[in-house]
């Protein structure tokens, strides 16, 4: 049995879940690879087991860190053995380090978001955080890069122009105005057209913004997410097994991908 677990954007929403079926993970691969979001999607919305279908949630209106949140909830019920082993290059030592983290202790940085998940910035948008559907439009941008690195290399203009674009998308699907256009790719045109009028000052000043108004409301687990997009599940600090003090600690990012948490036979 998987306990049920509240949606960390919105505690007073209870999320139910069943385990996958071997039906389920062969309708998961029907999925291109590469298209995580989308796999995310469709895996929080088969997997949710409310007797009453009405009180289930679309997980694409869910927010990336209640994503994470619950994909991880899962994987910590049904994973035989939820240790993982890392290694990593220490900035103080220069050593490799090999460690086994026992994934169950990243919970224990679980919180619920406080207040309602949007801020107000000083020019009367709205931020919000970013949900699964803005992160499968993400998702398709970063893709069209992996292109983009074939055709032209990882070194060329185009290359750099795209990857350009999808820092700035990254932003662009966080704002919001109180009149919202109907569609996803209509809202993220109309708030571009704003931003590339704006000079590198008054960009740069609003992008702090929105950093601020973003930490103001981090949820679920402990993580942190790259400028393309990625997100990442941080770990508690390690200390350096060569540092007689051990004064010196290291926090890995850990990325956790559908191959973690959809069963694979």
């Amino acid at each position: 049995m998987i306990p049920e677990i509240s949606l960390p954007s919105n505690p007073d929403r209870r999320i139910c879940l069943r385990e996958a079926t071997v039906k389920d993970v062969i309708d998961f691969t029907d999925i291109d690879q590469g298209h995580e979001e989308q796999v995310t999607t469709l895996f929080l919305n088969r997997m949710q087991d409310h007797q009453d279908r009405a009180t289930q949630l679309d997980a694409k209106m869910w927010t990336a860190d209640d994503r994470r949140a619950i994909l991880f909830w899962y994987w910590i019920h049904t994973a035989k053995d939820p240790s993982i082993a890392l290694s990593y290059e220490c900035d103080f030592c220069g050593e490799t380090h090999s460690l086994l983290q026992d994934m169950r202790i990243l919970g224990e940085g679980y919180r619920n978001l406080d207040g309602k998940p949007e801020r107000e910035l000083r020019n009367g948008m709205l931020v919000r955080p970013l949900t699964g559907e803005d992160m499968e439009f993400l998702e398709r941008g970063r893709l069209s890069l992996g292109v983009a690195a074939e055709e032209h290399g990882e070194k060329s203009g185009a290359y750099r122009k795209k990857e350009a674009q999808i820092r700035l998308l990254r932003l662009l699907l966080c704002l919001h105005s109180k009149e919202e256009p109907e569609t996803l790719s209509r809202r993220v045109d109309a708030t571009e057209k704003k931003i590339l009028l704006m000079t590198t000052t008054e960009f740069g000043e609003m992008a702090e913004q929105v950093g601020d108004c973003l930490a103001d409301m981090q949820h679920g687990l402990d993580t942190t997410m790259d400028e393309l997009g990625t997100i990442y599940l941080f770990t508690p600090p390690h200390k350096c097994p060569n540092d007689e003090q051990k004064e010196a600690e290291t926090r890995l990012r850990v990325p956790f991908r559908d191959i973690d948490y959809i069963p694979i036979f």
